[in-house]
């Protein structure tokens, strides 16, 4: 840690020595900022607006940008001369700004206000829609815009990050970015406290009809909690945008193996100083799989093969729901309140497990056996979130101080039954199984954060955030052999795990802006106070406080090309169910327990970006993760039986290099390449031996936008993930190719159809190999699947800025076990 925390403050001493010295050397070439905000006749911020830097002297563009969330537009480094600022948006009249004239003496940004008058013959009618490209890159982060896609048409967001740049979804659904594990999964910028599997439940029933788009994020700044040593994955719900009475209303189908149904509504009422805001989404998918398993034991001269074959066939439900109001008290202060929470429930009925296998002496003759296992699972998960938040706008200077609580609770429950024949040596016979686990967690937050600005080019965000987080597990197992109620409890696999966290964070960021120099600087500290027990059998407490520093800086060396470099020190702490040290079966030869002396993982990440044209963009990047959390197999020899289980090895080392290029081929056709190279080399030390897996890997992504004629698009998405290693396991190539097409008809109507993984690539194949175990496995989940949606937008269709909120509790839902 401490050689690239040298690293990095060498670099940056450098930039800032160089920044300086064209400072000086500038003299009449000095180049200065021009920024603004497009507001309306409230003196609200309008958003998407377009933005143009005219050249007075030829007319000429010189930049281009779109305002944000806020109307603000920042154009930097201009040289001496004079100059115009154009809007543009539909809806609203054409603005040209007055002459602006930049001199060598200027110093500070320009400051501009844009004050954009409506069309009024065009109100009723006009649908203001922006169309985005399917992939964008920033400095920062990549973003998926779902929202007016049609190859996300009718998917989950588990099925959209699949196709998405640099992720990987293993066997377990299990979410990978660039090959490593322990990804922030976040929801409007707030953490989900869930455990992984909950969270991967949560992605599969969270339908695309309520995703505005997803954020994809390497190395956060310090505002965001240290969780997460792979990245953050940002999803953005939507929300309407328009005054007065309006929403939307759609319906979809599709089919693959299995049927799927979703239908979705969202209502908004805004006036004045009141927003209104609900929605609701169904989702109810068939999802089927197949599988297979080979593994071999060696056992003093004896070998043992294991062949499995599984069908899997699951019923998804899921309900969404989301209700609120914002309220502007004068223009100081606005409160809100935010209601939310999902239902899910998961049908597995008639569940297939043949396993046959064969055990070998030398010169003896082969014993044969199997073991047959069907179930009959059923799930469901049920969670209620109320969000309280306040927000103090000090002056119009931008300095704001806000206030967040949250209160989440969150209750699952699952019932497992199975019928598990076997045949083999003296271990035949035949038993019944139920599996019932009960879990409920409760999540408190509080946050509040503070931005001070200096001047117009530098800001300073300061914060504190508690989170309280309690959890209670609860598992029985019963046995019986006469397939009656005679059910006998199995102290071995029975137990309840009670897990109680605590974790207070401050942090402090310091943002300037000096000439072609943009600076970040940021630190978070967080104490974490745990108690983790296994009722009546085991306890373990943690308390420890750590550092996490970052840092960011971006030098624009002229016009076209702009040098970035950012570093970040982050944590995984172990999930709620990873730290239950109880014994969990999955079948009569598969275990999976959890460890009690699981520590957290810590990483430290620098990358290097390069920026062409504001559009191409190349970054180099470098990890290093001690202490990795990885699940591994392991293997008694003796009894043939597997155990997966989650432990710290060594070390996890880190290359990427990540090429963006978007090109518009003619006026309607537009594409984006991403190609992600890496390196994970991961060592580790199992039964007193080192191993070392390593492997360079890209993942290619290509996705087209073609506009067919008004109102009517085309898309394509094709995906290539090359061989890679993930943990102890290799695993090989996969792609998937999709195709969508969407269609808006009268302003109101948005028909899309699409079919998802037209060749069926989306496999997953791999092995490992290590210590005695040799196992092999290959699974696919169906893919290929044509959707039909059909949506109508209602109400007004006038624009007003969206007041965005993000409650305090998210991250700590990711760790949540459903």
């Amino acid at each position: 840690m401490y050689r690239i925390i040298t690293l990095v403050t060498g670099i940056l001493i450098l930039l800032v020595n160089l920044t300086a010295k064209q400072a000086f050397a500038q003299n009449n070439q000095i180049k200065v900022g021009i920024s603004g905000r497009v507001i309306d006749y409230n003196k609200n911020g309008i958003q998407l607006v377009n933005v143009k830097l005219i050249n007075a002297v030829d007319s000429s563009t010189v930049k281009f940008m779109t305002s944000d969330e806020n109307g603000h537009f920042n154009f930097t480094d201009i040289i001496p001369g004079n100059y115009f600022i154009k809007t543009s948006l539909l809806a609203f009249e054409d603005e040209l700004s007055k002459l602006i004239s930049v001199d060598k003496d200027h110093s500070e940004k320009i400051m501009v206000i844009i004050k954009l008058k409506e069309k009024v013959n065009m109100l009723a009618t006009v649908n203001v829609e922006a169309k985005k490209q399917f992939i964008q890159h920033n400095l920062d982060k990549t973003t998926i815009n779902v929202e007016g896609s049609a190859v996300s048409n009718g998917s989950t967001a588990l099925e959209i990050l699949a196709r998405s740049p640099s992720i990987t979804i293993d066997r377990d659904d299990n979410v990978a970015m660039e090959g490593k594990s322990n990804v922030l999964i976040m929801i409007d910028d707030k953490q989900t406290y869930m455990s992984q599997s909950d969270v991967v439940n949560l992605l599969r029933g969270m339908p695309s009809e309520s995703i505005r788009s997803i954020e994809l994020i390497n190395r956060p700044s310090s505002r965001y909690d240290a969780a997460g040593t792979a990245g953050i994955i940002n999803i953005k719900t939507k929300k309407d945008k328009r005054q007065g009475l309006n929403g939307t209303v759609g319906l979809g189908g599709g089919y693959g193996w299995t049927s799927k149904y979703n239908a979705n509504t969202m209502v908004n009422y805004r006036k004045d100083n009141l927003n209104l805001f609900a929605s609701y989404d169904f989702m109810d998918n068939g999802r089927n799989g197949n599988g297979s398993m080979e593994r071999s034991v060696n056992y003093m001269d004896r070998t043992t093969y294991f062949e499995r074959q599984s069908k899997v066939f699951r019923r998804l439900g899921n309900q969404t729901y989301k209700f609120g109001a914002d309220y502007t008290i004068n223009s100081k202060n606005i409160i809100g309140i935010l209601i939310s929470g999902f239902h899910n429930r998961t049908k597995s009925p008639d569940n297939i497990n043949n396993t046959n296998i064969v055990s070998s002496l030398p010169n003896e003759i082969n014993e044969f056996g199997w073991t047959n296992v069907n179930s009959n699972t059923k799930d469901r998960f049920r969670s209620n979130t109320v969000n309280l938040n306040y927000q103090y706008n000090i002056d119009s200077s931008g300095r704001k101080l806000s206030f967040d609580f949250d209160y989440s609770k969150y209750n699952g429950k699952t019932n497992d039954s199975r019928k598990v024949d076997t045949s083999f040596a003296n271990k035949a016979g035949l038993y019944y199984v139920k599996n019932n686990a009960r879990s409920s967690i409760d999540i408190k937050s509080f946050k509040s954060d503070y931005t001070h600005m200096f001047g117009k080019t530098s800001s300073m965000n300061i914060g504190l955030k508690s989170s309280f987080v309690e959890t209670d597990n609860n598992l029985e197992y019963l046995k019986s052999f006469n397939n009656d109620n005679n059910y006998i409890q199995n102290p071995e696999y029975t137990n309840r795990f009670v897990y109680k966290e605590n974790i207070n964070a401050a942090y402090a960021s310091f943002a300037s802006e000096i000439s072609a120099l943009s600076l970040q600087l940021g630190l978070r500290v967080e104490h974490t106070n745990a108690d983790a027990e296994l009722i009546e059998k085991s306890r373990k407490k943690y308390n420890y406080v750590d550092f996490f520093p970052s840092a960011a800086l971006s030098y624009k060396i002229n016009q076209v090309n702009n040098l970035a470099i950012n570093y970040s020190r982050r944590i995984d702490r172990p999930n709620y169910d990873n730290l239950n040290p109880s014994l969990q079966e999955l079948d009569n030869t598969t275990y999976k327990r959890g460890n009690e002396f699981l520590q957290p993982q810590y990483s430290n990440s620098l990358g290097l970006t390069h920026t062409f044209k504001d559009k191409y963009i190349t970054t180099f990047s470098y990890s290093l993760t001690n202490d990795a959390i990885t699940q591994i197999t392991e293997q008694d020899d003796q009894s043939g039986r597997t155990y997966l289980i989650d432990r710290n090895i060594s070390q996890l080392k880190s290359f990427s290099l990540n090429i963006f290029a978007p090109f518009k081929l003619t006026g309607f056709w537009s594409i984006s390449n991403n190609l992600n190279i890496f390196n994970n080399k991961y060592e580790y030390s199992y039964k007193d031996v080192m191993y070392r897996n390593s492997q360079t890997s890209f993942n290619y992504n290509l996705s087209n936008d073609i506009t067919i004629k008004k109102g009517v698009t085309f898309e394509s998405i094709f995906m290539y993930q090359s061989p890679l290693t993930y943990g102890t396991y290799r695993i090989k190539s996969s792609s998937s190719l999709d195709f969508g097409i969407r269609a808006l008809l009268n302003e109101k109507y948005n028909v899309r159809l699409s079919i998802s993984d037209v060749f069926k690539g989306r496999k997953l194949d791999g092995r490992t190999n290590y210590g005695g175990i040799n196992l092999h496995f290959n699974e696919y989940v169906e893919s290929r699947i044509v959707r039909l949606s059909v949506s109508y937008r209602f109400g007004s269709n006038k624009i007003q800025n969206v007041r965005r909120r993000n409650t305090g509790s998210e991250d700590e839902v990711k760790r949540v076990k459903k």
